[in-house]
């Protein structure tokens, strides 16, 4: 799968070196997991500071649950001295991973499926439309296909997949005027309701990635 990496700085005020440090994620919905447990970090003595990147993957544990809203994952952190828990929030956007968009055909009949949970919403976007695709297509939101109106209201389909081999659909219409994107999304369960719009407004507001 493709990998994604964390960032961690560290600042110690502890009288004591902290050394071997080794990281470790507890059982999440999307298996997210670490790469290696050793972090390869140079001891830190008290007061000092560092900062790595940890390579992460999706082969973890799942620990059979819908992702919350928050969604955070629990990871420990290990050094010579101590144990460390932290939870870490995490945008569903790390979640969307490569996949081939689908066909016009399979997005019309997988949007009919009566199983899905479909939501309709707004949210602020400063781009402009190619900005826009451009910016879905970096983040794994892939383009399906564009229809506009009689009225000339173009609406913009994408299509992505979860880690876990979730589909989502999408449909846009933006309205740069007056800087609003309207979103109508459906997700195979009302967990990834709160986690996609979220998603979204994380994405388009990005100016960097990782």
């Amino acid at each position: 799968s493709d990998v994604y990496k964390r960032q961690t700085q560290s600042t110690w005020g502890s009288p004591s070196t902290h050394g071997n440090f080794a990281v470790k994620f507890n059982a999440n919905s999307f298996k997210l997991n670490p790469k290696k447990i050793d972090l390869g970090l140079e001891p830190i003595p008290p007061g000092g500071a560092n900062m790595t990147r940890a390579e992460v993957d999706f082969s973890g544990a799942s620990d059979n649950q819908p992702p919350a809203m928050p969604f955070r994952i629990q990871v420990a952190l290990k050094t010579s001295v101590d144990v460390f828990i932290f939870h870490v929030p995490v945008s569903l956007s790390i979640f969307l991973v490569p996949a081939a968009p689908l066909s016009q055909q399979a997005y019309m009949e997988y949007c009919a499926r009566p199983q899905l949970v479909k939501t309709q919403n707004a949210l602020k976007c400063p781009l402009s439309r190619d900005e826009l695709v451009a910016k879905f297509k970096s983040n794994n939101l892939n383009f399906v296909m564009s229809r506009t109106n009689p009225a000339g209201i173009e609406m913009i389909s994408f299509s992505s997949q979860t880690a876990n081999e979730m589909i989502i659909t999408l449909d846009t219409i933006l309205n740069p005027a007056e800087g609003l994107l309207q979103v109508s999304y459906s997700v195979p369960h009302p967990s990834l309701q709160p986690l996609f719009f979220q998603a979204l407004g994380f994405i388009i507001n990005m100016k960097n990635t990782y």
